[in-house]
């Protein structure tokens, strides 16, 4: 913080002595260089900021003193690192309103979280215990096993956990604050002074991320055993759960797909309507041909973003062969057809 700043002390104009304090309680001290906005100040307002938080200078949190003796108490600028003297006569009160601490991650993204702020870093006997455990995601203390039941005391000296969003979930978007996911609750306890803090929240805010489609089955053979339009499964999902359309990248050269409701697939690149993951392979009958012929289509999946699989295969392949035991069909003129497929 500048030099000459006063927080919480009016110095008289007068110089006779007659400095006031204010006389309140103040929970915490941020200065920005920029007006706020109304929802800034309400995203804010019960927010722990962090020293990256955009365009902020200066923030001071009393949530912990540092000292209070002789009733003088500092407190950490946890922006530039300085300890700034509390002037007046401070009293340690607990807060009332909630204490929020906002943790960014992205969707699937592993995240540590160190739960004690800049004022207790390095400072021996202090202990962290989980009273409420998130409803989604995991929390890890190292190993593989997540945090199941509270309350839980931390281990590690560091008082550092990790958590991760349960696979492929992500937060509310139009939520204070964006992408307002979980959280979980916790205490901090001072061994030395035998003091405990209030319980706080931390609010874990997790980001969506789009995955992409993905082909769940790379190839499927299909032998005919007559030569009648087949009914054909396409198997793709979306791991965001969104719908997904597929598309005809290869059009069989020997035979013909239709639609469920008949229409011709006539060019690759063809796009089912949302929802249909299906078509109906027909046959093609030609003379003079051997009866052990084969042909195939390709297909892949697209999700609502027109996202195209990126993990696994581009393409599904559908071969079709024909059964030994295929009878051909009597046509007119010549009884020696086989199948082919256009």
């Amino acid at each position: 913080m500048n030099a000459g700043y006063l927080v919480g002390k009016s110095t008289s104009s007068l110089g006779d002595g007659t400095d006031s304090f204010f006389l309140g309680q103040m929970d915490y001290f941020a200065v920005f260089d920029k007006a706020l906005s109304t929802e800034d100040i309400e995203e804010y307002r019960f927010l722990i900021l962090f020293p990256n938080t955009p365009r902020l200078i200066s923030y001071l949190q009393f949530a912990y003193l540092d000292s209070l003796i002789e009733q003088t108490a500092y407190v950490l600028d946890v922006v530039d690192g300085t300890s700034v003297e509390v002037l007046g006569k401070p009293v340690v009160v607990t807060s009332t309103a909630p204490i929020v601490h906002p943790i960014y991650t992205m969707e699937d993204e592993v995240v540590l979280i160190d739960l004690l702020g800049p004022e207790f870093k390095g400072k021996n006997g202090i202990k962290v215990m989980i009273t409420m455990a998130p409803d989604k995601g995991s929390l890890y203390e190292g190993g593989m096993m997540p945090i199941s039941s509270v309350p839980y005391l931390i281990q590690n000296a560091d008082n550092e956990l990790m958590f991760v969003s349960s696979l492929h979930e992500c937060g509310d978007e139009s939520a204070t604050p964006k992408w307002l996911y979980s959280s979980f609750n916790y205490l901090i306890h001072d061994n030395s002074t035998d003091v405990m803090s209030e319980e706080q929240t931390m609010v874990l805010a997790v980001e969506c991320v789009n995955y992409a489609p993905v082909l769940t089955v790379p190839a499927t053979a299909i032998e005919l055993e007559d030569y009648a339009k087949k009914e054909v499964h396409l198997h793709g999902e979306d791991p965001d759960k969104e719908p997904v359309k597929f598309v005809i990248t290869t059009l069989p050269t020997l035979g013909t797909l239709y639609t469920p409701d008949g229409k011709v697939v006539d060019e690759s690149g063809f796009v089912l309507d949302e929802g249909i993951g299906m078509v109906h392979f027909m046959p093609v009958i030609l003379d003079n041909k051997p009866l052990d012929v084969s042909t195939f289509f390709g297909y892949t999946v697209m999700d609502a973003s027109n996202s195209l699989p990126t993990v696994g295969v581009a393409e599904a392949i559908v071969t079709f062969t024909i059964s030994e035991h295929a009878v051909m069909p009597l046509v007119s003129g010549d009884p020696s057809y086989t199948l082919l497929f256009d």
